[in-house]
């Protein structure tokens, strides 16, 4: 159908709503590291295996590198970058990370290591803007199916390597969590419009790793989420990537080394009583970068 089930299904509404807070990018960040020391035996192996594949994946000297998404850096080994770069750029929305990233490399910090507290799209505001005042669900429907996502702005700064760190999967949640608590009650024509909007944000963003990097990129993301109930058999699978953002992704980085691993985000009884949650990471590098993606 061109989108993942949970957001075209009314089953899994009452379970989106009841999470959803005011999940702007700062809340979200600490929600991600209270989540992360009560998962963190959970998380090890994922974390673990995200740096192992950046450090065999990434060449010497690369010069000037892009980190999209770099948060508390748990993901990523930065001595080691710092080690085979010239310069390295972390970007992430969520302010507090700038004092992580300044805490633990003062020695580097403004001299080879630079932080930059943006967010990513940098089109959410101006599509918040566009559907905060819909008044009806024909003109909600309307706005949606106008947006439009710009390549974004990071890519057009001169970088030799980019890596994407585990938010291709995650911009259009923020997303859709911002539409959800602006406009709570919606038809299936509206989610249809949502889930375009989404993709429109997670194939923006693949042109744009794709776009900037002249000779190197690595792309961590989910690709599948899986949720399970101990008592159960069946499971639950919803795709992360949309139907046109996954078009893309194959075709760009077809034949490149790629590794995939499971990461158990969040143990049934650890946050949730009824439902636990795995999700299929996918690791790939393309090494020709420099080319458009239309």
């Amino acid at each position: 159908m061109g989108f993942p089930r949970f957001l075209g299904t009314q089953g899994m509404l009452s379970r989106i709503r009841t999470r959803i807070q005011h999940r702007d990018f700062a809340v979200m960040g600490r929600a991600i590291t209270a989540r992360h020391a009560r998962c963190r035996q959970w998380w090890a192996p994922h974390l673990s295996c995200s740096r192992l594949f950046l450090n065999e994946n990434l060449p010497q000297n690369l010069g000037r590198v892009a980190v999209l998404g770099a948060g508390r850096l748990l993901d990523i080994d930065l001595d080691l970058l710092l080690d085979r770069c010239q310069e390295v750029y972390l970007f992430d929305a969520d302010p507090a990370c700038e004092r992580t990233w300044k805490k633990r490399y003062p020695e580097h910090y403004g001299k080879m290591l630079f932080g930059r507290c943006v967010e990513i799209t940098n089109c959410l505001a101006s599509w918040t803007a566009v559907v905060r005042d819909a008044s009806s669900q024909e003109e909600l429907e309307s706005c949606l199916r106008q947006l439009q996502a710009p390549i974004p702005r990071w890519s057009e700064f001169d970088f030799d390597g980019c890596i994407s760190l585990n938010i291709l999967s995650q911009i259009p949640l923020y997303w859709r969590d911002r539409v959800m608590r602006m406009h709570p009650v919606w038809g299936q024509s509206v989610w249809q419009a949502l889930c375009d909007s989404m993709d429109v944000l997670q194939t923006a963003h693949l042109r744009g790793v794709m776009k900037n990097s002249r000779s190197w990129n690595a792309l961590v993301t989910d690709t599948e989420y899986y949720f399970y109930n101990v008592d159960s058999p069946n499971w639950d699978v919803e795709s992360a990537l949309f139907a046109g953002a996954q078009e893309l992704y194959n075709s760009s980085y077809v034949g490149h080394t790629k590794q995939s691993w499971w990461w158990h985000l969040a143990p049934q009884f650890i946050e949730d009583n009824q439902v636990g949650e795995i999700h299929r990471v996918e690791a790939t590098v393309n090494i020709s970068g420099g080319k458009e993606c239309m």
